[in-house]
């Protein structure tokens, strides 16, 4: 791995505990959620300027796997049928957020044009079952170490 000691000190600022056991992986086979669009539908609109194109893909995505871990992240599946969408990277959006006052990181991905998942993780101690933040929590990982400086 290049530059661990850069991975460390990211790992001491978020206070991740970094695990070697590997999550449970669960079949899906369903729509997303109310709150799961809500939540995809804002990241796609307030991340990078290409993201806004793969809106139309909501309404068709699919989850096909999710995390047994206790976290909410999922795997979504869009249909061949579906025009794909314009994206200069894979990660749309990386935010940190809150839930239940605690802090998450919140990464949205595409593959070949197509959203491909939505990945919530803990920062913190070991996961614990926990839903999705509220999109009024959400922030640019840039902020967190202006937000924490305010706190002391």
């Amino acid at each position: 791995m290049p530059f661990p000691e850069l991975l460390d000190r990211f790992f001491h600022l978020f206070n991740i505990k970094n695990s070697d056991e590997p999550a449970v992986s669960i079949a899906q086979d369903r729509p997303l959620t109310s709150e799961e669009q809500t939540l995809i539908a804002w990241l796609l609109i307030h991340a990078e300027p290409d993201a806004s194109e793969f809106l139309p893909q909501l309404e068709a995505a699919h989850v096909y796997w999710k995390c047994g871990c206790g976290c909410p992240t999922i795997n979504i599946e869009i249909p061949q049928s579906i025009p794909s969408a314009h994206a200069r990277t894979n990660l749309l959006s990386d935010l940190v957020g809150e839930v239940d006052g605690k802090l998450v990181g919140v990464m949205l991905t595409q593959a070949g044009g197509r959203l491909s998942g939505l990945e919530i993780y803990a920062f913190g101690d070991a996961p614990e079952p926990f839903g999705l933040p509220d999109p009024s929590t959400l922030y640019r990982f840039e902020d967190q170490a202006k937000r924490l400086n305010q706190q002391s």
